[in-house]
């Protein structure tokens, strides 16, 4: 796989569209990307499917949410449980970004990093303002590129969300997925918590609710 962001969007048809304006950035700063617009589940699947087959490491997904799910345009409630069924095992091994309010919690992170297999998600625990999310994930997206252009390494991912976090005064969870030995962990993320000039807090999370 490589470095290239894949960024599905469903929004209401009168929001402004992040992902599209990201994508627009993304392709000034020379970061490889693609841009998918979904308005409903199965051209959800579809998206999924198409990331899938993209050779991208990351996809970047931009909706409205709560901690229970996220709504696509045409009103559907994906459930975070029903996200990780139709992920299944296509996304082993890569990354999500979340533009979407609470949608940095450990129950999405849980299920598709002990399920999915996914390496990580990252997202805000909190409502997040669209100018704040529209600044922040070009930013750490361009950081990451001019850092490591073939892969993103823990600590300097790790570094560019702090350097954001401080910069636009936005909150963000970053899950990770832990091993026990040589063999994933099924039970337990890791959680690193990044406040505004405040020390970062890592702790280890037993997901309880996987189903």
């Amino acid at each position: 796989m490589k470095y290239g962001i894949f960024i599905i969007e469903s929004l209401d048809v009168k929001d402004d569209k992040d992902g599209k304006i990201l994508k627009d950035i993304l392709n000034v700063c020379r970061v490889e990307n693609e841009y998918k617009e979904v308005k409903n589940k199965p051209q959800l699947i579809e998206a999924i499917d198409e990331f899938q087959n993209s050779n991208f490491r990351y996809l970047h997904l931009s909706c409205h949410a709560n901690k229970e799910g996220f709504e696509l345009t045409d009103k559907t409630f994906i459930t975070n449980s029903e996200f990780s069924k139709i992920i299944g095992n296509k996304l082993q091994k890569r990354r999500i970004f979340m533009s979407a309010c609470e949608a940095g919690n450990l129950d999405l992170a849980g299920k598709l990093i002990t399920k999915n297999r996914i390496y990580s998600l990252i997202g805000s625990p909190e409502p997040i303002r669209f100018d704040k999310s529209l600044l922040f994930y070009p930013t750490f997206y361009h950081l990451m590129n001019e850092l490591d252009e073939k892969k993103m390494m823990k600590k300097e991912l790790r570094k560019s969300i702090r350097g954001g976090v401080n910069l636009f005064n936005i909150p963000i969870h970053y899950y990770a997925f832990l091993r026990s030995g040589r063999k994933w962990n099924e039970n337990e993320v890791k959680e690193y918590i990044f406040l505004p000039n405040e020390k970062t807090k890592v702790e280890k999370k037993t997901v309880l609710n996987n189903a």
